[in-house]
């Protein structure tokens, strides 16, 4: 962690990280039903971008770059380059569980 870290941002980033976790993984349940529910797409989307932004903030750079590299893979599928299939559901929910493990090394 950096020598600087204000610890109360530290402390929001993982309640709102936590709650970003949380609705991706109702997005994810949702996705497995209806694969091309572009709104469910977008929360999981969203949930590893702020992620990935407030942890470059505070300089956590492993999380970012996790968090970056599981933005990047619902970015295409966002864009339509990459089509929704299970093996996507699957990273999708493993990098969910691993942002949740990262979160629980910083804490």
């Amino acid at each position: 962690l950096p020598a600087d870290l204000d610890l109360d941002l530290l402390r929001d980033f993982l309640v709102e990280s936590r709650e970003c976790l949380v609705g991706s993984e109702a997005a994810l349940l949702e996705l497995e039903r209806a694969p091309d529910d572009v709104e469910a797409v977008n929360t999981v989307f969203r949930a590893f971008h702020t992620i990935k932004g407030t942890s470059a903030f505070l300089g956590l750079d492993r999380v970012t770059a996790f968090a970056h590299e599981a933005e990047s893979l619902l970015a295409r599928v966002r864009e339509g380059a990459l089509a929704y299939t299970q093996g996507c559901a699957d990273l999708a929910l493993r990098a969910t569980d691993m942002l949740k493990a990262l979160l629980d090394a910083v804490e």
